[in-house]
């Protein structure tokens, strides 16, 4: 991009075009202006990736590259993320609830649709090769009889076939382009007229990207995105004085318009919206690491045991070198090097080793400190590839690998900020294009009556402009969490009711009234946890029935309170009982999490496959213990609900003799009258 007052080719489109230039050479001038700006940073790029791909086989002996994307990558995403859909500010609201749950739902549909994981990590490894990675948001719909089959999902689009318009953040950029290479059947099917096809010039380089292009001869297409007038332009590089192929109205409405996320840049420049490809932070290192290790191996070749013979005894000693252990072989001339001067030492000459063998410690010394000084400046700790002090407290160990994690921690969040910006759009998306019929086809919803009757206002609400004040979209992470961290909060939450609970009960015996304020109190400061859909369901339950208990505990009798009291308890229960399951579900995912982790990193440090399988079977027999009591909390709710069931049928049975017995009084009354 040109600085301020420099560079520029035109004063303005409009003046161009009335001097005569065409819609089709503006943006092709556009393109070709963007191309430059990025060309340092695709010579870089190329050269970043041929080095991760070992493309020339003898250039790099030391693939430093390739061992530190196999440790971050996996360090920044190795889970998948889970959309969490839920009411903004955490009321009262089932109308806001239930548009949460569809959209929820239809996110969670479409991303088991296609593989998230595998464009995510391809994305991510693009970004930490060549600088920038870019996902883009795909929305198709087909016709199958009735019913239109709609789909959303992503895809990870190649870094060197996009370029971005000139801006200095991402909030500024007017246009993107995609770059295609399209046959003339595929241009046919874009709607370019047959006469236009027939005078065209097709590329000598075949469709298709990288080396794998196929038979057909193809032209170079750009597919421009333009903010401005939200349209989307097709542009022939190479047939630009018919003008432009085709134009179309934006097929998304999208809020921000791109079908794409921020691209995905570890590193950019400050002056410019630029990447830069992060090997070259360290390419000198790399370089110093690559001759080293090109002289490890060239001493390692001349570390041979090897020496001379006296010509006299060369019968003997070919008999000695080819003998096997325990061996006792004739000699043929014993009496010459046995009554000679010296011996068979002196026979016998040893090329020296020390000197070699010295060298050789120097340079792995060396090799090991130039590694240490990369991964210090990419920000691999040695928390992060699993080196650790057993001298070392808990404690310590903690501080450690929060400290020691800091730069990797901003590629996680960032990871975790892409994820949740893609179910934003997949949201906007649905929206836009899904109909009544197609979300409670996916989504299984309204299920009950209640859902039915407010339906219809769910539907005005999931379609307007209000949805996003109403629901809040997030996602859980892509990272492995910190089991501890979580643990911890879960027991303060756990804690925290129990102490709510003994506190409140003396209240509510002397001020039943007062329970539905006590609940919406629990209910309000419960919901400011993390907890799930499953303990949020609980918390819904108990604010709906708490007028109904405590319009029983106000009767007075206490009878009436203690039934109260015991309801009150068991909804209770039933939210600890789902928090627990929650946190065992959380346990279980972060450490096959943390085994993948551990895994990746052994791989990419060269360790053998056994510790491997001793790992995997460390996290077999945990996911066992684990899901083990998982089972048995879920027997234990099972439980509760019969009570409960068993306990409501009892109720519903002393209310049927409480109402016989007054109509038997009134009877009894009305007669002696």
């Amino acid at each position: 991009m040109a600085e301020p007052g420099t560079g520029g080719e035109i004063e303005s489109e409009g003046d161009a075009k009335r001097e005569g230039k065409t819609e089709a050479e503006l943006w092709k001038q556009k393109i070709d202006r963007a191309l430059a700006d990025e060309k340092s940073f695709r010579d870089t790029a190329k050269k970043a990736v041929e080095i991760y791909e070992a493309q020339k086989d003898k250039s790099v002996a030391f693939n430093i590259l390739h061992s530190n994307i196999k440790t971050i990558v996996p360090a920044i995403y190795n889970s998948t993320p889970v959309p969490d859909v839920r009411r903004r500010f955490s009321d009262n609201d089932p109308i806001a609830k239930n548009v949460g749950d569809a959209t929820e739902r239809l996110i969670s549909f479409d991303i088991d649709q296609f593989d998230l994981d595998d464009e995510m990590e391809m994305m991510m490894t693009d970004g930490h090769v060549a600088g920038r990675g870019i996902i883009r948001v795909r929305y198709r719909a087909q016709q199958s009889g009735n019913f239109i089959i709609r789909r959303t999902t992503c895809e990870r689009w190649p870094y060197d076939r996009i370029v971005i318009g000139p801006a200095r953040s991402w909030g500024t950029v007017r246009w993107i382009a995609f770059q295609h290479d399209l046959t003339k059947d595929q241009l046919q099917r874009l709607g370019v007229e047959a006469v236009r096809l027939s005078n065209m010039g097709f590329d000598e380089v075949k469709a298709g990207e990288g080396d794998n292009r196929g038979i057909e001869k193809s032209a170079q297409v750009w597919e421009i995105w333009c903010k401005d007038t939200r349209k989307i332009k097709y542009l022939i590089y190479n047939d630009i004085d018919d003008g432009l192929a085709k134009v179309l109205d934006d097929p998304l409405g999208l809020p921000e318009f791109f079908p794409i996320l921020k691209p995905y840049m570890p590193i950019s420049r400050i002056s410019q919206y630029l990447p830069v490809t992060p090997y070259f932070i360290y390419e000198k290192l790399a370089n110093e690491l690559d001759i080293i290790t090109k002289r490890i191996t060239r001493l390692t070749e001349m570390l041979k045991y090897r020496g001379l013979t006296d010509a006299s005894i060369k019968a003997d000693v070919d008999a000695i070198m080819s003998a096997d252990d325990g061996d006792f072989i004739d000699s043929q001339s014993a009496k010459l090097w046995a009554n000679g001067a010296g011996g068979l030492e002196s026979a016998i000459y040893t090329m020296p080793l020390d000197q070699l063998t010295q060298a050789l410690a120097g340079l792995y010394v060396q090799r090991d400190q130039v590694k240490a000084t990369i991964h210090e400046v990419i920000g691999l700790s040695d928390v992060l590839r699993g080196a650790s002090d057993a001298r070392e407290t808990a404690a310590a160990q903690h501080i450690k690998s929060e400290w020691g994690s800091l730069r990797i921690n901003n590629h996680q969040r960032a990871g975790a900020k892409l994820a949740r910006e893609l179910f934003r759009m997949m949201a906007a998306i649905y929206q836009e294009h899904y109909d009544p019929e197609t979300i409670s086809t996916i989504t299984g919803l309204p299920m009950n009556d209640q859902q039915r009757q407010i339906w219809p206002q769910v539907l005005q609400l999931f379609k307007s402009d209000l949805m996003s004040f109403k629901i809040d979209i997030e996602t859980d992470s892509t990272i492995r969490g910190d089991m501890a961290r979580s643990q911890e909060q879960m027991n303060l939450f756990l804690q925290a009711t129990a102490q709510f609970a003994t506190s409140m009960g003396g209240v509510l015996q002397i001020a039943p009234d007062l329970l539905v304020v006590a609940v919406e109190v629990y209910t309000s400061f419960a919901r400011q946890f993390k907890l799930g859909k499953q303990a949020e369901d609980a918390l819904d339950q108990l604010s709906q029935r708490a007028p109904e208990m405590a319009q029983k505990a106000a009767q007075g009798d206490q009878e009436g309170q203690a039934e109260a009291q015991a309801q009150m308890q068991l909804e209770m229960a039933k939210l600890e009982q789902a928090v627990k399951l929650k946190a065992i579900d959380k346990e279980i995912n972060d450490a096959k999490n943390a085994v993948q982790l551990q895994i990746a990193e052994i791989t990419a440090q060269g360790a053998h496959i056994q510790h491997q399988d001793s790992i995997q079977l460390e996290y077999d027999k945990l996911a066992h213990q684990k899901r083990k009591d998982a089972r048995e909390l879920e027997l234990k709710a099972e439980q509760m609900d019969i009570q409960e069931e068993q306990a409501d049928e009892q109720r519903a049975w002393e209310d049927y003799h409480r109402n016989q017995d007054r109509e038997d009084q009134k009877r009894i009354a009305a007669n002696d009258r």
